[in-house]
């Protein structure tokens, strides 16, 4: 009897010995694993990176349009329960995985732990780009160490500012910008218009929608887009016009209303090209302050087309259909020999399933452009004071007036 109750005694020795050297073994295991993610760099880090400014598209939303029978109707929260053109659950989990991937393109560089001093979050003021932000910060800075407050929420606040210098939102209260977009319209209609027309009369007789000319490819193109992407099957009748050739036509359009002027490409996006150039100077002289490593902004498919073309990219190479989630990055290094600065650009595919990156070429600097060069190209688009510049007078405005009502 005693001999039994020793050996009991002795087995629970044991048992007790083998589970604290097992949970033991897990805690190291998942210390590992923690500094492995802390201590290894990115696949972007290197030792003359020196600044990234990234700025993206917001993630999937909602229609803004209904087709008459639709078999997800705008307003049918089974479908959009967010609301129409709020950020959908895709979306989010688009944005998520960019944040993510920005981790994996830029750990080390950027630190692990959020700090203010390393890095600073600006958006539109408009609820998806505002959310979208802050799924991309859930995937960039997910909680480590004393920033890990509370183990069952592996998430933390970081702020985001709606201040972002990005004018894409403000385009309807501009009239100078609605005048060129007039102009550039026409030219657009008068290009496409066998396959413009086409498709409108296609959708309204098979729909019963009264749709008109552009706008109507513009808002039909993107419900479909939309519907698509959050992973509903489209209508049968839509194969004969989606992708093609409306995916082509919308590229277009996007290219003639928001990259075909000069004047366009100033006041969409003059205000966020002085921020940027603004950051990178001061990085390039010493005195950038918080000496930040990375600016982020959470922005829109407009923001993304007139950069590319800020940056002298030919409309025939540019990414002029931004799929949601998608991103630009724009690298500042310095050669440790000539301790010169260059500017490096990617394009990161929100719409393929390992986000893509893409080098984009600027014209006549290659994949890495000297910091000068892109100063020449780039500065003429700054020094834009939007308010003033929209203005027209009296008479152009009437003009307008009567054209859009």
């Amino acid at each position: 009897m005693v001999s039994t109750s020793i050996f009991v005694q002795l087995a629970a020795l044991v048992f007790c010995i083998v589970v604290i050297i097992y949970t033991f073994s897990l805690s190291m295991k998942s210390m590992g694993d923690e500094t492995k993610m802390t201590n290894s760099n990115g696949t972007r880090v290197s030792d003359t990176l020196k600044f990234a400014v990234i700025i993206s598209r917001h993630g999937n939303r909602g229609p803004l349009f209904n087709f008459p029978n639709s078999p997800y109707p705008v307003n049918d929260t089974k479908y959009w329960p967010y609301g129409i053109g709020q950020l959908t659950t895709v979306g989010r989990d688009q944005m998520y995985n960019l944040g993510i991937k920005v981790r994996v393109l830029y750990n080390g560089f950027l630190n692990s732990m959020y700090y203010n001093k390393d890095f600073y979050a600006s958006s539109t003021a408009i609820d998806r780009a505002l959310l979208s932000g802050e799924a991309f910060l859930a995937g960039l800075y997910p909680p480590t160490g004393f920033q890990l407050w509370d183990k069952e929420i592996l998430w933390q606040p970081i702020p985001i500012y709606s201040n972002s210098p990005d004018k894409s939102q403000d385009l309807q209260k501009c009239p100078r910008y609605m005048q060129e977009r007039l102009s550039a319209g026409k030219i657009y209609i008068a290009d496409n218009y066998t396959n413009l027309t086409a498709v409108v009369n296609y959708i309204n007789r098979i729909t019963g929608a009264n749709l008109t000319s552009v706008l109507g490819l513009f808002i039909s193109w993107d419900t479909l887009a939309s519907e698509e992407v959050e992973g509903y099957v489209l209508p049968e009748w839509t194969k004969k016009v989606y992708p093609q050739p409306m995916n082509d036509l919308a590229g277009k359009l996007y290219y003639s209303f928001f990259a075909s002027t000069y004047t366009i490409c100033r006041l969409v996006m003059g205000n966020f090209v002085d921020e940027m150039l603004t950051a990178m100077k001061s990085v390039v002289n010493g005195t950038l302050t918080p000496d930040r490593k990375m600016y982020f902004y959470s922005g829109h498919d407009i923001s993304l087309v007139t950069l590319q073309a800020v940056l002298g990219i030919p409309q025939t190479s540019m990414f002029t259909l931004v799929a949601p989630g998608s991103g630009m990055v724009l690298e500042l290094h310095q050669d440790p020999n000539t301790e010169e600065f260059s500017v490096q650009v990617l394009y990161i595919d929100g719409s393929s399933p390992d986000l893509k990156i893409t080098p984009l070429v600027i014209p006549g600097c290659g994949s890495s452009c000297g910091f000068d060069q892109f100063l020449d190209i780039t500065q003429k688009f700054t020094n834009v004071s939007f308010e003033k510049e929209c203005q027209l007078n009296s008479d152009v405005k009437r003009d307008l007036l009567l054209y859009y009502e």
